[in-house]
């Protein structure tokens, strides 16, 4: 009984491509679910147990064709290419059974969203230079990307992540790559509250459009609000078509409200690309400042590592030292019995160095007695009779050894070669005896290594790990900010796509097809009847202006009579939208 308790309870390790290991899982969105994991080939620097920690994530793409799937594997290799210290660093994809994996780069930090939650549960606000420091590395960021032709399209601060203070831009595996003027994204995805009104109207998405989110984002860190909210998906997407812009608190300065309120332009053609928004002297102030502390710090840390070196060069490295460390290490990867076994041989080789010493020893007493001995053959004896010792005491004397006692009981031959002779015949003695001192050797053989390693290793490999990392990614934004700073007003404009309207991207054939297709799956999820009284209910309520609803609370009670879940209705509301839209001539 206690048996099958205990094998249920036993978890079972997931492993893919046989090399990440799942760790826990960190949550789950409308696109995948993203699982913390260890990277089995990649061991972080001086262990040799920790490995590298990143974030897999796990999208499901059973349901689509196979040449669908043959793009999302090319659209995550081009984004491998993307290197910046904005952007969450891109480390593999594979297909997993019906699943599509990207492996990127692990925020310790969380999310920004996670952050601004934290604030308004604790009424704390976030520091003003901070709120700048992070706009800026967007901007950086964005830009970037917007070079390379690459839109993110999903842009919002549940995508953005923290590490060090640092943000990082993540989440790519619905961006779209613009090979194009005319291959613009048009899908509609992501959170309404950082949609465009181009996006809502259906009519494109382009590179304004993630300037749009930046701006919402902007305006989110500095109230801790969204910048168009309302009680309903279809309230909020009625407040970004046609409400006003927010404006930001007094605390906040004029110029940055002026830049929100040009990054929350409706008209897309009115809004600044990214390059505009870098020339503007509120933010090109901030980067010049910021690219000090840059600077300063990286100062910091190169004064800190001379410092270091100095030390390291003041210190004395005795070659006993070095070769024990090295047999310890070598001794450290050798199989518990090998170890035990070359311990043992050892032990014999030290005990034969001992003998042959005994046996030099003896040798030379031996030597030094036959001298005397000769020595007394050619000196006459005084006889007792005539005062004298006679021959037998000085006989005595001379075969007298003086030194350490002999070992000649023992049966060791005096001759070296022959006591390594009679020393052999005792070897299969060690050969044969498996104790249990593996662990105690292990143990010696681990002290040694730690006492010939330097102090500062002491500190933990992960939190050097990360620091190294961190110190990395801001010589790189550094390196950015003054490329940025040098080019000034110089520099050329990022790509700015606008909807090939001429060409029929998002004329009226387009935009009925869109109708056709809404219909059908609000029918699908609905039911017919149910669909026909939404279907006029919300026109009535919305449009028509033939009912005295005025409020979202009043519309979903009213659709309660109609369905279940007033939430499905969203759909509807975006069918009707739509139609509306389609009314306006282009």
């Amino acid at each position: 009984m206690s048996y099958k308790k205990k094998e249920s309870s036993k978890k079972t390790t997931r492993i893919l491509a046989n090399r990440y290991e799942i760790v826990k899982k960190l949550g789950k969105g409308n696109f995948g679910t993203a699982y913390l994991c260890k990277d089995l080939r990649s061991k972080i620097a001086d262990t040799d147990s920790e490995y590298e920690l990143k974030v897999l994530k796990e999208i499901s793409v059973g349901d689509l064709q196979p040449d669908e799937t043959v793009d999302a594997v090319r659209e995550a290799r081009v984004l491998s290419k993307l290197d910046h210290p904005s952007i969450v660093k891109f480390h593999d994809s594979f297909i997993d059974g019906e699943s599509f994996c990207i492996v990127t780069e692990y925020c310790e930090g969380g999310d920004l969203d996670c952050k601004i939650n934290e604030c308004v549960k604790n009424k704390q606000e976030i520091d003003p230079k901070l709120i700048m420091d992070w706009f800026v590395q967007l901007l950086l960021a964005v830009h970037y990307m917007h070079q390379r032709r690459v839109l993110h399209r999903d842009l919002k601060t549940r995508n953005i992540f923290l590490r060090q203070n640092m943000i990082k831009i993540g989440d790519f595996g619905i961006s779209r790559i613009l090979m194009g003027t005319t291959d613009l994204a048009s899908t509609f995805t992501g959170t309404p509250y950082y949609m465009s009104p181009e996006v809502l109207k259906h009519e494109g998405y382009n590179s304004k459009s993630d300037i749009w989110s930046i701006g919402c984002i902007l305006y989110e860190m500095c109230t801790l609000n969204h910048a168009f909210d309302g009680k309903s998906l279809m309230a909020v997407m009625y407040k970004i078509v046609e409400g006003e812009v927010p404006k930001l608190p007094e605390k906040f300065s004029a110029e940055l409200n002026n830049v929100l309120k040009l990054m929350l332009s409706k008209d897309p053609e009115k809004r600044p690309c990214a390059t505009d928004l870098l020339k503007i002297p509120l933010i090109k102030n901030h980067i010049a400042k910021l690219s000090k502390e840059f600077h300063a710090k990286s100062l910091e840390n190169s004064s800190r590592d001379t410092e270091d070196i100095a030390r390291l060069l003041k210190e004395k490295s005795y070659l006993s030292d070095l070769k024990s460390t090295e047999e310890a290490v070598k001794w450290k990867n050798l199989p518990p019995r090998e170890r035990m076994r070359l311990r043992k041989l050892q032990q014999a080789d030290m005990e034969a160095k001992r003998l042959r010493e005994v046996a030099k020893v003896q040798l030379k007493e031996n030597q030094e007695r036959h001298s005397r001995i000769q020595s007394t053959l050619h000196k006459s004896s005084v006889p007792a009779w005539a005062g004298g010792s006679g021959e037998g005491e000085r006989f005595k004397a001379a075969l007298t050894v003086k030194g350490s006692p002999t070992i000649a009981a023992e049966g060791i031959p005096e001759n070296p070669a022959l006591a390594d002779t009679y020393y052999s015949q005792f070897e299969n003695d060690f050969s044969s005896d498996e104790s249990n001192s593996d662990e105690a050797e292990e143990t010696v053989i681990e002290r040694t290594v730690k006492a010939n390693k330097s102090p500062q290793k002491s500190v933990s490999t992960k939190a050097s790990s990360n620091l190294g990392t961190l110190v990395d990614d801001e010589d790189q934004l550094y390196n950015i900010m003054q490329d940025v700073l040098a080019k000034g007003d110089d520099a050329e404009s990022t790509m700015s796509l606008a909807d090939d309207k001429e060409a029929g991207a998002f004329g009226p054939a387009v935009r009925e097809q869109k109708i056709k297709n809404l219909t059908k799956e609000c029918k699908r999820i609905l039911g017919e009847e149910a669909f026909k009284k939404a279907y006029d209910y919300l026109k009535q309520a919305r449009y028509l202006k033939t009912s005295s609803v005025d409020s979202e609370e009043t519309i979903l009670q009213g659709l309660r009579e109609f369905v279940k879940n007033p939430s499905d209705c969203f759909l509807v509301d975006q069918l009707l939208f739509l139609e509306e839209q389609a009314k306006i001539p282009f």
